[in-house]
C-alpha cells in the first residue's frame, strides 16, 4: 500500500516486507509526472504509477483522489472533458508543468542525498562541518 506518512509502528514490525514510505509531496510529483505526457482519468494514472515503478508502488485511489483535488486547488492539473461522462479527465498546467521540472530536480537531489546515508556511499563529514551547511539542505514538497 501507498504510504504519504509513516505509521506509529516500526517497519521491522511487518509481517512480510518493509513498507513504502514517501516523502510529502511524492505522490503529487508522481501524479504530476505521469500527467506531462497525457490527460489520464485517476484510473490510468494509479495504473501508470504502478506500471512505470515496477508494481513497487500501489496508489490506493483515497490517496490519489486527495492527491488530485489538492493538485486541482493549486492549479496544477485540470479537469478535461473525457470521452465517457462518468470519468474525468486531468490534464496537466503551465504551472503543474513548471512545478514538476523544479520538484524533479529537488527529488532527484533528495533521492541521491538519501542513497549516499543509506549506503554509506561517503565518508561521514564531522559535525562541526555540516552545521554549517544547513542553507543548502533540500526542502521538499509542492504548494501547500
Amino acid at each position: 500500500m501507498f504510504r504519504t506518512q509513516p505509521s506509529r509502528s516500526s517497519i521491522l514490525d511487518c509481517p512480510v516486507g518493509p513498507r513504502s514510505y514517501l516523502v510529502r509531496g511524492a505522490l503529487d510529483l508522481l501524479v504530476l509526472s505521469v500527467l506531462h505526457e497525457q490527460p489520464l482519468v485517476a484510473e490510468e494514472i494509479a495504473d501508470a504509477i504502478e506500471i512505470e515503478s515496477a508494481e513497487a508502488l500501489n496508489v490506493s485511489p483515497g490517496h490519489l483522489h486527495k492527491a488530485l483535488q489538492r493538485l486541482s486547488e493549486n492549479g496544477c492539473i485540470r479537469e478535461r472533458d473525457s470521452q465517457s461522462e462518468t470519468r474525468v479527465a486531468y490534464r496537466c498546467t503551465p504551472k503543474g508543468r513548471k512545478i514538476w521540472e523544479i520538484e524533479q530536480m529537488a527529488w532527484a537531489r533528495l533521492s541521491g542525498a538519501v542513497t549516499q546515508v543509506v549506503k554509506k556511499a561517503s565518508p561521514k563529514p564531522s559535525l562541526g562541518k555540516s552545521r554549517g551547511r544547513r542553507a543548502e539542505r533540500i526542502r521538499i514538497g509542492l504548494v501547500h
